[in-house]
């Protein structure tokens, strides 16, 4: 566009904001609304598409492209005739188990798929043929385009549209996306909406970086974003319990999972102010409940924990802190909250999120009964997301994670963990936090064998003299194994040795203690038996102590050398003689002797 050209389009709304600036940092995560629709009965496939496309005309957010207009930071959205993608998949010849694999296959594939909603692809649909009589249609649409409620909306005007092709006419006309960005934008300047935004500015909030789970690899952290999925189904008895705690509470349920799942994340990572993001639709106004767009976003719910908290205490306060979020939803921006970003960063995110939804969609005809079976849903990053789905008696429990960031096997504990404390809790609301059940008998018994740790140990000898004697015994044998790559004995020790010469040189020896801050990883394992061999000792530190902290323990421990990593640098270069970033010195410590100084 030439610079005297006028840009026309309408702003973005600020949930899209969101998007767009996380999609800048990330591109290919995948941010975005699906969902299966099981079809069962004898489908005509052209009503079907015909009412696809109607949907797609009557939403002018299906027909959005975006644009990036000369002089502009962000685009606009522009309206256009652009929508619908339709493709088919045929899996009759398969047998049922293989179908179910396959179907499964398709969903993760459609959670991957790039949708170039810049140009206007919006809505992607796919028809998978089971049987004659079964088939299952997969919607997908980018989250700026829309959330989980509104690709619900949609869903169910589309089963409106195939099982009346005029049902059109008598449809309400639907509220259009860019109005109300419009007007989401203006609320947001508006001066009579001051006092929301003096709510978040006010906020007791800190910065969400510092929040982490003690098993993360947070040296994956500046990876892409790449979610997983747990599921886990609640047994009724506990629902039952979960439902008369709320109603003791005065509290809804949702307010008693989210007390719950703050309680598990102060327990794991013994941090008295956590955060967690909750979700709010974003629809309480009239005629924004059908509408089909990206209105949901993610609050910032506090609660402070100590030792002293009874269950029910913590979910009455967490009670009144969601209605406050609920009553001032429409003031939140990021942008409002000043020092809970960091200087500079455009794309902060809360590490632990919650969302509760009731009930799922299913319709019956004379011809067809319609059902969702299966959907997904990402309109943030997080580092792990507990969504919840109470239907008929039924309590689904989803938890959403970063797989760079998280392993498989940790989420799988934190969410028996979080089943085992919901249990504890409405057994006995009245119990003190910290006294709730985290560990099933299963776990218990193992924990106990684990703990018979007692060994008759080798008089005299030191840990490192152990590994060694255990490197000369198996030394192609696998010592360590971390984020998919090993470390035989032979290299572990042959590591250890070369950095044990590099701390003689700095004059590391007896009674030498050398300061360790170092993210989980081969290096960390590296630097303990290095200062082990050069005759010192070690002193952890923490990079998520206070700075004043940090320095207090340097300078009372009399640290000369410090071992820590790039990334971690800023926090300590002031404080000892000597910094090794083992991430950045690594050539120059593997050219010294693998030899035991």
């Amino acid at each position: 566009m030439m610079q005297n050209e006028i840009a026309v389009g309408y702003r973005l709304s600020p949930q899209q904001k969101r998007i767009w600036k996380l999609l800048e940092a990330d591109p290919r995560a995948p941010y975005r609304s699906l969902v299966a629709l099981s079809i069962e009965g004898m489908l005509n496939e052209t009503r079907l598409t015909d009412a696809l496309r109607e949907v797609v005309n009557r939403h002018e957010i299906l027909r959005t492209s975006y644009p990036v207009h000369h002089g502009l930071s962000l685009p606009l959205q522009t309206i256009s005739e652009a929508g619908l993608l339709y493709t088919e998949a045929d899996l009759s010849d398969l047998p049922e188990p293989h179908q179910q694999s396959r179907l499964e296959r398709l969903f993760e594939e459609e959670k991957r798929r790039p949708l170039d909603f810049k140009g206007g692809e919006n809505l992607r649909a796919t028809l998978v043929r089971l049987s004659p009589t079964s088939n299952v249609l997969l919607i997908n649409v980018p989250a700026i385009t829309s959330d989980g409620a509104g690709l619900d909306n949609l869903v169910g005007e589309v089963i409106s549209l195939y099982q009346d092709p005029q049902a059109g006419a008598s449809l309400q006309e639907p509220l259009q996306y860019a109005d109300y960005s419009e007007w989401q934008n203006q609320l947001l300047e508006a001066e009579e909406t001051r006092a929301g935004r003096d709510y978040w500015r006010r906020a007791d909030f800190r910065n969400p970086a510092a929040l982490k789970l003690p098993f993360e690899n947070r040296l994956a952290s500046e990876s892409g974003f790449a979610p997983g999925v747990l599921s886990k189904t609640i047994e009724p008895e506990t629902l039952d319990g979960i439902e008369a705690l709320a109603a003791r509470a005065e509290a809804s349920v949702a307010s008693v999972l989210l007390a719950g799942w703050h309680a598990l994340l102060w327990r794991t990572t013994d941090d008295d102010g956590i955060i967690v993001g909750a979700c709010y639709e974003g629809r309480r106004f009239e005629g924004l409940g059908d509408a089909v767009g990206l209105f949901e976003k993610y609050l910032p719910i506090r609660c402070r924990l100590d030792d002293r908290q009874e269950f029910l205490d913590v979910v009455k306060s967490v009670e009144e802190s969601a209605r406050a979020a609920e009553l001032w939803q429409e003031s939140f921006a990021w942008e409002h909250l000043g020092d809970f970003q960091e200087a500079g960063d455009e794309k902060p995110f809360f590490p632990f999120l919650f969302d509760f939804r009731e009930g799922r969609l299913e319709r019956s005809s004379g011809e067809l009964d319609f059902s969702i079976y299966r959907r997904y849903s990402c309109t943030d990053r997080s580092s792990i997301r507990l969504s919840c789905r109470r239907d008929q008696g039924k309590l689904t429990l989803d938890f959403h994670y970063d797989s760079a960031l998280v392993r498989d096997e940790s989420v799988r504990r934190l969410a028996g963990r979080f089943e085992t404390l919901m249990q504890s809790a409405v057994s006995n609301p009245l119990s003190k936090v910290t006294r709730l059940n985290l560990l099933n008998l299963a776990e218990d018994r193992e924990m106990a064998e684990w703990n018979r740790t007692e060994r008759d140990y080798p008089r005299g000898a030191c840990a490192h003299e152990l590994f060694e004697q255990q490197a000369r015994q198996t030394p192609d044998a696998v010592a360590l194994e971390f984020a998919g790559e090993t470390l035989t004995y032979r290299e572990l020790d042959e590591r250890a040795n070369r950095l044990a010469n590099h701390l003689v040189s700095l004059g590391v020896g007896p009674e030498v203690i050398v300061g360790v801050c170092l993210e989980r990883s081969f290096d960390l394992i590296v630097a303990l038996f290095g200062i082990l061999k050069a005759g010192g000792a070690y002193l952890p530190l923490d990079s998520a102590y206070p700075n004043q902290r940090l320095e207090y323990m340097a300078k009372d421990a009399g640290i000369r050398v410090l071992l820590t990593q790039s990334s971690l640098l800023d926090n300590f270069s002031h404080l000892v003689s000597h910094v090794v970033c083992l991430d950045s010195s690594r050539q120059q410590v593997d050219s010294l002797s693998p030899l035991r100084p």
